[in-house]
């Protein structure tokens, strides 16, 4: 298909690469050489949803990884993911799952 706009493939790797890092859209657009609204558009044309929310699902993705592959505490998953308050990413992982993160654990 086409290529992406390479501002947006270097912004997908810095992610991927930072997940455990704080991402904000204004430190992303800087990067890229973008007005933050400029960047959240262009990202959000590219890739299909705005970069705060790719984040995001990144960020449950990567969880989801360690709490299916690793013994770690779900405290230690949720800051090797880049959630700041372990209520937050219960809470976030919970409305995708419908599960908390260590009912989920257990099922998989």
């Amino acid at each position: 298909g086409p290529r992406r706009d390479p501002r947006i493939e270097s912004a997908l790797a810095h992610i991927a690469a930072h997940l455990e890092e704080p991402l904000d859209v204004p430190t992303l657009a800087a990067r890229a050489g973008l007005s933050p609204d400029r960047f959240s558009k262009l990202f959000a044309a590219e890739v299909g949803e705005g970069p705060r929310d790719y984040v995001e699902d990144r960020r449950l993705d990567h969880a989801e990884r360690l709490l299916a592959a690793t013994g770690l505490p779900v405290a230690r998953i949720a800051e090797a993911c880049g959630f700041a308050h372990p209520f937050y990413f219960a809470a976030r992982f919970k409305k995708r799952h419908g599960l908390g993160p260590s009912e989920w654990r257990r099922r998989v």
